[in-house]
């Protein structure tokens, strides 16, 4: 599949004057993260330079900076110049993915329980750390010492800290259904703020 995004596949918009480097850098993307994220060097996610986007003076003084900090850089391709975001770049999109993402969603809960399982090598301590902390910032209860618990959607999520951590083959994101017996797990979600004791019944119900 070819992964390289055209201007005719982002939305035509001028951003605002006083947007930020990162904002900036953000709004180069239109694709869910797990797609930004499967891009390497041989198949980048490009972005023409001809794009409306760029044609402001507040603008290319954010890219000169985002170049400066190699999280984009220049390339050319048959004629025509990209602007491509680095491997760097994608890593600060996916620090900044998993550091904003807020312990309340939004919504009825489904009923269904994510699970997130890692074996990280004992040389990889620090990565397994890392993985840890930013489970447990999402709003994750730990079940077992790599056995991670959560009720709502999040695999975007945990696709960015996989990428970020460089630990996709030792992460695995189950999405299970709640079963009768599963009391204590959800009211420490209850007890949390998580979810609530009528999402809780709502689930029950629509399971019958």
């Amino acid at each position: 599949m070819k992964k390289d995004v055209d201007s005719g596949n982002l939305q035509k918009k001028n951003p605002k004057k006083n947007i930020t480097a990162k904002e900036l850098l953000f709004s180069l993307i239109e694709a869910p993260i797990s797609l930004l994220l499967s891009f390497d060097e041989k198949d980048p996610f490009a972005i023409p330079v001809s794009d409306d986007r760029f044609n402001c003076e507040d603008v290319a003084q954010k890219l000169y900076y985002l170049r400066e900090r190699k999280l984009v850089k220049t390339i050319v391709k048959n004629n025509e110049k990209f602007y491509e975001i680095t491997q760097k770049g994608r890593k600060e999109i996916a620090w900044n993915k998993i550091n904003d993402v807020s312990k309340r969603q939004t919504g009825k809960w489904d009923g269904y329980l994510r699970i997130v399982m890692f074996d990280v090598p004992v040389d990889k301590k620090t990565t397994r750390e890392v993985i840890r902390r930013k489970l447990q910032n999402i709003g994750f209860i730990q079940e077992q010492k790599s056995v991670f618990i959560y009720p709502f959607e999040c695999k975007e999520e945990i696709d960015a800290i996989s990428y970020f951590c460089s630990a996709k083959k030792y992460i695995k994101y189950l999405v299970v259904q709640i079963i009768e017996g599963q009391e204590e797990i959800m009211q420490k979600f209850i007890d949390r703020g998580i979810i609530s004791l009528d999402d809780l019944k709502y689930a029950h119900k629509s399971q019958k």
